[in-house]
């Protein structure tokens, strides 16, 4: 008689199969999936760089959306009425950027109103400074009736929020102010790196000031993919080079 032989696999070797090739394809997809997060992540703040630079860009290419038939008092405030473009004493000057949560970025155009009288005392050796103060400051924001453009809110991408770093402290809440000088034409950049203030005439007429001339260090998060990138826009910024992102390990990075 002749012996018949059996072969195959045992319950036990098909077991240690299934179980190693569950563990590779677990492997796999747990890298796939910090692969889709870090480039999320990437995303996120090359698009927040490119946000904050496009304000710069507005201040620097400005323009008038407004339509004739408006009004603009000593308060910078517009509303319907009967001027005409060019005819008042209302300029745009720039641009106000300001966040209270860390998850957004309020932006609108800044609107600057100074009196005939002090007008034609300015010339071209009065400081930055000194001509900025001599402007009431308003936003866009306070119009009443005045059909504009300008105005808008940002969210960063995939989630991520932002955070103001300053003396290893961070805050949720900051403000960016962005302004021609009417008389020399330089940009200027203000900073509040602990405050979202509210966009009032007091509160933007405060940021001009030599102690508001730092960088704003934000530090962008997105769950837990380890260091941090700094988006920073560099003390006194005057155009979209002054904005640049650092990532992790790179000397200036505030975040880690």
């Amino acid at each position: 008689m002749s012996t018949v032989s059996e072969t195959g696999f045992t319950l036990i070797e098909t077991m240690l199969f299934l179980a190693i090739t569950g563990l590779m394809i677990a492997g796999m997809l747990a890298g796939s999936w910090t692969s889709i997060n870090s480039q999320r992540y990437h995303d996120s703040v090359s698009s927040l760089q490119a946000e904050l630079q496009d304000q710069f860009s507005k201040v620097d290419n400005s323009s008038n959306s407004i339509a004739g038939g408006f009004s603009c008092n000593d308060q910078a405030q517009l509303s319907t009425g009967t001027t005409e473009r060019g005819q008042s004493n209302c300029y745009i000057l720039g641009r106000y950027v300001y966040s209270t949560t860390g998850a957004q970025l309020n932006e609108s155009t800044v609107i600057g109103y100074i009196s005939p009288t002090d007008e034609a005392n300015l010339s071209t050796t009065t400081t930055d400074y000194a001509a900025l103060t001599t402007y009431t400051l308003n936003t866009v924001s306070n119009a009443s009736g005045v059909t504009l453009s300008g105005t808008s809110v940002y969210t960063p991408e995939w989630g991520a929020t932002m955070q103001s770093m300053v003396g290893g402290n961070r805050s949720e809440a900051f403000s960016l102010l962005i302004v021609r000088s009417p008389t020399s034409g330089t940009i200027r950049s203000f900073v509040d790196p602990n405050s979202g203030l509210a966009p009032n005439p007091t509160n933007l007429k405060s940021l001009i000031n030599q102690t508001y001339v730092v960088p704003l260090n934000l530090c962008v998060s997105g769950g837990n993919l380890g260091p941090q990138s700094d988006v920073q826009v560099i003390a006194n910024a005057a155009n979209v080079n002054g904005v640049q992102t650092l990532g992790d390990g790179e000397v200036g990075n505030q975040c880690n």
